[in-house]
């Protein structure tokens, strides 16, 4: 799987880097663009809804050599590392306001640290088939934009605690390069919040290409 992933992220990067008279900046990958960024996926909405170690849909987009890989709605053959500079590059700062401790102790009541909510630059996230691109929201199943406040947390420094390869977490994570500013990682822990993707979504194995792409205020990446 893992091999197949890396030739759909060689395809789109070739595709990408001859693209019209002025090709974007693309890494292992990556297209960027002035206020945005895109690369490939794979969804996987059946195996996402059924497993048992969901996590209330937790992982929502992470890295094929990361340990939460078999967890994530979307795959994609991009390391979270390399979408986090990339972010970077167009203007993204990231909040870095979550600890370890924020996960590590989700569970203790008198932890103020699973209370704190990712900061950092706010982003619109869209994901592609078919030549539509449908706000990331629209494929979970009754999820309001407004539930949708996904941050650059960045937290490059706990990437070697976990590995997980978290490139989006759908709840305040430290784990996440990017999480969710709507939801903290205790409504996570204590079931407050559950993500679900829709059923009309394509099969198991559809190629997706995910848009990542600055929203100029707070209130728009609502």
């Amino acid at each position: 799987m893992f091999k197949a992933l890396a030739l759909i992220a060689a395809a789109f990067g070739g595709l990408f880097m001859t693209a019209g008279p002025a090709p974007p900046r693309a890494s292992a990958g990556i297209t960027v663009l002035s206020n945005s960024l895109s690369f490939p996926g794979i969804l996987y909405p059946q195996r996402y809804n059924h497993r048992a170690d969901r996590a209330g849909g937790h992982h929502f987009i992470v890295w094929s050599g990361g340990g939460n890989a078999a967890k994530a709605l979307i795959e994609t053959p991009v390391p979270d590392t390399d979408i986090l500079a990339a972010l970077e590059s167009i203007g993204a700062v990231p909040g870095n306001n979550l600890q370890k401790k924020t996960w590590t102790e989700r569970t203790h009541p008198d932890s103020p640290e699973p209370d704190m909510r990712v900061e950092g630059s706010p982003i619109h996230i869209f994901i592609e088939w078919n030549g539509v691109r449908r706000p990331a929201h629209e494929i979970f199943k009754d999820e309001p934009a407004a539930e949708f406040d996904i941050r650059v947390g960045g937290h490059a420094d706990l990437i070697p605690v976990w590995k997980s390869g978290c490139v989006t977490c759908l709840f305040s994570c430290p784990g996440g390069r990017t999480s969710n500013h709507a939801f903290t990682i205790r409504d996570q822990a204590f079931n407050r919040k559950t993500f679900r993707a829709r059923e009309d979504l394509p099969p198991d194995g559809t190629p997706v290409i995910v848009w990542m792409e600055l929203a100029e205020n707070v209130q728009e990446a609502r």
